[in-house]
């Protein structure tokens, strides 16, 4: 039967996820300059703009401050998304 079946295209892709299922986005730790937005697994393209604006504010403001909460990104709590929540883990 597969021998009928007519290929017109296939798709592959790698679907980055973090350990909590929570993209990566902001300040990477050691570094004065390496930001990273990563990790969006499935969602990537979908959450592309907003994590392009979250994280285009965060570098424009320079927004090093540990507690995200009152940084002018209302109802968002930026401190999940941090790399740096996983910096303690397995110490």
């Amino acid at each position: 039967m597969l021998s009928e079946v007519s290929i017109i295209r296939i798709f592959s892709g790698f679907r980055p996820y973090s350990e909590n299922f929570r993209p990566l986005i902001g300040p990477v730790g050691g570094f004065s300059n390496l930001w990273i937005a990563s990790g969006h697994e499935g969602d990537g393209i979908a959450l592309s703009c907003a994590t392009g604006k979250l994280i285009t504010g965060m570098i424009e403001a320079k927004i090093l401050m540990q507690d995200f909460s009152n940084s002018g990104f209302p109802g968002i709590n930026i401190n999940k998304f941090l790399p740096s929540r996983f910096d303690l883990v397995g110490k």
